[in-house]
């Protein structure tokens, strides 16, 4: 390989041989057509091989502008990188995803019932008469129970029928379910004031005051009409006595 300095004499032999001016028609050629297309900068010329380098610098000139690239891109590379958080970005932490409560149904209120009013009390007065048809006392009926559609007196045997003294004869009318007999036995001039029905329809008590005197047991008998029959083992008919 021909060692450089030679080349350089060799080529300067060489062109002080040849001539030394060229052509004013080729001189003015050449201008017009730099006036007409001008150079335009190459933005890469740093990093072109320039062929009429010298070879001294050449190996060294050459990698130079590559390697200060390669620089400024590092540069630019990290510079992009810490200012968007790339190595200093934490984790991304999703947050659990809860699905929605579903909450009852409300349940309407059920109304509640309004109270049943009691019936009030139906109030009957009774004449009862003796066997002979005399009449003993008038007896006032007191229903509570709202289901006693009549009364009357009935007529009671000749004489006392021996009941308990504070309990009523209770029997059912063979030819009427609905109807029920109540006989008590009682001085003549006792007084029968009060009958009360509770109102289950199967508790009676009748309040009597007693009578004075020597006078013979004498029967009282009431005859009751309920809208519905009414089994006389399940009438309770107590006798109460009250002051006169």
């Amino acid at each position: 390989m021909t060692p450089t300095p030679d080349f350089d004499r060799r080529l300067s032999d060489w062109l002080e041989d040849g001539p030394s001016s060229a052509p004013e028609r080729s001189i003015a050629a050449a201008l017009d057509h730099a006036r007409v297309n001008p150079r335009r900068r190459d933005p890469l010329a740093a990093l072109r091989r320039d062929p009429m380098g010298s070879a001294r610098f050449g190996s060294g000139m050459r990698t130079l502008p590559l390697v200060a690239a390669l620089g400024l891109l590092l540069v630019a590379a990290v510079a992009v990188a810490t200012v968007g958080g790339v190595f200093n970005r934490q984790p991304v932490i999703v947050p659990p995803i809860e699905s929605p409560s579903v909450s009852p149904s409300p349940v309407p209120a059920t109304p509640s019932p309004a109270p049943t009013a009691s019936p009030s009390p139906v109030v009957r007065r009774v004449d009862l008469l003796a066997f002979d048809g005399r009449t003993l006392s008038t007896i006032e009926i007191v229903d509570q129970s709202g289901t006693l559609v009549g009364a009357r007196t009935g007529t009671p045997a000749d004489g006392g029928s021996q009941s308990k003294p504070d309990k009523a004869n209770v029997e059912n009318n063979p030819a009427d379910p609905t109807e029920v007999i109540l006989t008590w036995t009682g001085l003549f001039d006792s007084d029968d004031r009060r009958l009360t029905i509770a109102p289950d329809g199967r508790t009676m008590t009748i309040e009597v005051a007693p009578g004075q005197g020597d006078l013979l047991p004498v029967d009282r008998q009431l005859i009751l009409t309920f809208s519905e029959g009414v089994p006389a083992a399940e009438v309770d008919a107590t006798i109460v006595e009250v002051a006169r």
